[in-house]
């Protein structure tokens, strides 16, 4: 039995020398640029063998760090593709609010009625001149009033007639055009101050033979009485 158990003992020894011994598992250093280093137990390019004592480290075998001067790396370009998206609506037109005409100075259409009446007066006594000065004066007050006012074409109008009795027709003939557009604004065509206007007019017009025209403007301020009675 002793021979038995010194032969078992003697083979399992032998066997224990014959299987080859495990060999240690192999650790790799791979440093990272900008410093630090990754231990892994793969080889890789740049990495060595933490357990070669021969090992050192060189240009050759270290990964380059990236140097501030080297050139960043194109960016990827995006996927561009056309839009399906529809256009944005115009905006809104703003609404402009009519800005509200601005209040006469305070009596100035009392000055305006006073200034008109002496006018007439003084135009009915055949004092011209004082006439077309009260009409002018009366005439800037007005236009205080408003441009488009009812009292400027009034003032239009009645300096025109002094101007016509004074023979100063191409002024007067401003004066009664500048009314009869003012009138026309405000009446349209068929107002009696507008057909008061074409009838001052026509009377113009035949002192200065133009007989047809003159007739033409005589009818139509027939027209527009007719039609106001």
């Amino acid at each position: 039995m002793r021979h038995l158990a010194r032969l078992v003992s003697g083979g399992l020894l032998w066997c224990a020398f014959m299987l080859p011994a495990e060999s240690p598992a192999e650790l790799w250093v791979c440093p990272q640029p900008g410093g630090g280093d990754i231990y892994t137990d793969r080889e890789s390019p740049g990495c060595h063998n933490a357990n070669d004592p021969t090992w050192k480290a060189s240009p050759s075998n270290m990964v380059p760090d990236a140097s501030p001067g080297d050139a960043p790396a194109p960016p990827i370009p995006a996927t561009t593709s056309r839009s399906t998206a529809q256009p944005a609506a115009a905006s809104a037109t703003k609404t402009i609010k009519p800005v509200a005409p601005m209040p006469p100075p305070p009596g100035s259409i009392n000055r305006w009625t006073s200034l008109s009446e002496q006018a007439s007066k003084t135009h009915a006594k055949k004092n011209l001149p004082e006439a077309e000065r009260l009409h002018a004066e009366a005439l800037k007050v007005a236009e205080t009033i408003g441009p488009d006012s009812r009292q400027r074409a009034t003032s239009m109008y009645s300096l025109g007639t002094v101007l016509l009795d004074m023979d100063r027709p191409a002024d007067a003939e401003k004066h009664f055009q500048k009314s009869l557009t003012i009138y026309e604004e405000l009446d349209g065509q068929q107002g009696t101050d507008v057909a008061k206007v074409l009838s001052a007019y026509a009377g113009l017009l035949r002192k200065a033979n133009k007989p047809e025209e003159a007739a033409d403007l005589e009818s139509r301020a027939k027209a527009m009485r007719s039609v106001a009675r």
